[in-house]
């Protein structure tokens, strides 16, 4: 049987850089995963497009707030609907690839402790791959799940853009804090509270997900230095210790440097094929 899986898409208008993420995830997502799209205030364009791509996809519903709530009180409220055995949180300027839904399911199930798994991406702090010029991300996530088994290595600081919580972690630490404006510092505001009350926070090694440099609302520079600020007071007991035990540097340098052998080696012909 396989596990159940929730994804929750957060929403607020942009829709000329979400319809790239909605490609992809109808493109690469099986249809028994059930997909949340979660509207915040959203104008009636991308209500309509919304609407109209979840009419063209099972398992799929549209829950609209109907005022602008924030995008991380739009998270929450999809992540309250979710009984998954596995909740992800896309964001709605990320590009998906494939078997990216089974591959996180099983970062989770590595270790009954695992409470959160975060993919690889080109914008995530603590795993950020670096595409080489003209490289079709599709081919690279295929490139990045055949270089073999993944170690699921232990993950400091996962990005907003894609992070899969278990039930348990979900049920025992609650929502993300919307009072955090940084994107960022919401997930590693969440990844550190996680590590407070057990649970593990793991990078999927075999997976990656692309952000294709589309608009995204910006947070002004005050907030953004509030934000990093409460994290840091909040978790300054255990954020150093967090980030010295941090396992995942190591593998991404090792990818980076395969994909980089790629373009030198001329590789780059078969990806496209």
């Amino acid at each position: 049987m396989k596990p159940s899986v929730d994804v929750v898409i957060p929403v607020e208008n942009n829709f000329h850089a979400l319809r790239f993420c909605l490609s992809s995830v109808r493109r690469f997502t099986p249809d028994h995963v059930r997909v949340f799209l979660v509207l915040s205030g959203c104008d009636h364009h991308t209500v309509t497009k919304c609407s109209e791509w979840a009419e063209k996809r099972t398992n799929t519903s549209i829950v609209d707030l109907g005022v602008r709530m924030g995008i991380v009180q739009a998270a929450n409220a999809g992540l309250g609907m979710t009984d998954a055995s596995a909740s992800i949180l896309l964001a709605p300027e990320i590009c998906v690839t494939k078997n990216w839904t089974g591959k996180l399911v099983h970062g989770l199930e590595a270790d009954p402790w695992v409470g959160i798994v975060a993919p690889l991406s080109n914008i995530a702090p603590g795993a950020r791959i670096e595409l080489p010029p003209g490289f079709d991300y599709v081919a690279v996530g295929d490139f990045i799940e055949n270089m073999g088994a993944p170690v699921f290595p232990s993950l400091a600081r996962p990005g907003w853009g894609c992070i899969a919580i278990s039930r348990r972690c979900l049920d025992s630490i609650g929502p993300l804090d919307p009072v955090l404006a940084e994107r960022h510092d919401v997930a590693l505001d969440y990844s550190l509270r996680a590590g407070y009350y057990g649970f593990k926070t793991r990078m999927n090694d075999d997976t990656f997900v692309f952000h294709p440099g589309r608009v995204v609302a910006g947070v002004d520079e005050t907030a953004r230095k509030r934000s990093r600020n409460i994290v840091e007071s909040r978790w300054k007991s255990i954020i150093e210790g967090v980030l010295a035990e941090d396992g995942s540097q190591g593998v991404v340098k090792r990818i980076n440097s395969a994909l980089g052998g790629l373009c030198r080696t001329g590789y780059q012909r078969v990806l496209w094929i």
